[in-house]
């Protein structure tokens, strides 16, 4: 099949169980499956840092054998499509 899922949460969610359990599952059934995470820098009402000794959350996906990619403005539409098209092709 050529359907792909795109499952977006923020900074915050990638530190509950059910964002690693999903990503273990999605790398281990090797689904066709797209985290974006928008990180705002503020995880609910503490600044990331607090929580996540990585600079950039996309190194999460490392552990899980999934590539991860990385936009510097995610305001800037045009470089998120560019990067998405990456992604599935």
């Amino acid at each position: 099949t050529d359907n792909i899922v795109i499952a977006f949460s923020g900074d915050s969610a990638t530190n509950e169980g059910s964002f690693h359990e999903s990503m273990n599952l999605a790398a281990v059934w090797n689904l066709p499956v797209i985290f974006f995470i928008t990180n705002n820098r503020y995880g609910i009402s503490t600044d990331i840092s607090y929580s996540t000794k990585i600079p950039h959350l996309y190194q999460r996906a490392a552990a899980y054998g999934i590539p991860g990619h990385y936009v510097e403005d995610g305001n800037d539409v045009i470089a998120v499509y560019e990067k998405m098209q990456e992604v599935i092709e």
